[in-house]
């Protein structure tokens, strides 16, 4: 091996030139080498949980030699036409949450972001008419697709429960609900 073969690839940048002859005479060309090195990704882009209908938005920075190009990915397919540096998703739901990632690339080749799982949860919003209340096991600010939550109504004296309105119906009392839409 010579010895330019263990050299770097920006070692070996520069001018070469090249000089052919035979019995007609000599010919002579040069050209010069330059390598680009891939793109650096300086910001990943980070997790998020969003409620249904909510938009969400992935961002991600990257350095490297222009022209920088970007494609996003959804559980790793491209999805058309996201080749911004950001990513935003309106009106998002269930069949979107997943993992997103970016492919940023440049003359030099690519560098994938590191992975951001996208989570999409339900919202709950409970009113009570005068004369009671009504208490929500578990009790959160928002419910992962299918979970169960109970829901009892607690009536003032001299009050009774009547009857479920909205995403309920009927008179049960306690009543489970399934999470599998904003109720």
């Amino acid at each position: 091996a010579d010895a330019h073969t263990h050299r770097s690839a920006v070692e070996r940048c520069g001018t070469y030139q090249v000089d052919v002859s035979n019995s007609f005479g000599t010919a002579s060309a040069s050209a010069t080498l330059t390598v680009v090195p891939p793109p650096v990704v300086t910001v990943q882009p980070v997790g998020l949980t969003v409620i249904a209908g909510g938009s969400a938005t992935f961002n991600v920075t990257a350095t490297g030699v222009a022209p920088l190009t970007f494609q996003w990915r959804f559980n790793g397919a491209n999805l058309p036409g996201a080749t911004g540096s950001s990513l935003t998703l309106n009106g998002v739901q269930p069949a979107q949450a997943g993992n997103y990632s970016v492919e940023v690339r440049n003359g030099g080749g690519p560098a994938v972001s590191a992975t951001a799982t996208l989570t999409v949860h339900f919202a709950l919003t409970i009113t009570a008419a005068s004369g009671g209340s009504v208490t929500v096991q578990p009790q959160q600010a928002s419910y992962a697709p299918n979970t169960p939550v109970t829901l009892t109504v607690i009536a003032e004296p001299g009050f009774a429960f009547a009857v479920w309105a909205g995403a309920l119906g009927g008179s049960a009392n306690p009543v489970t609900l399934v999470m599998d839409a904003n109720k």
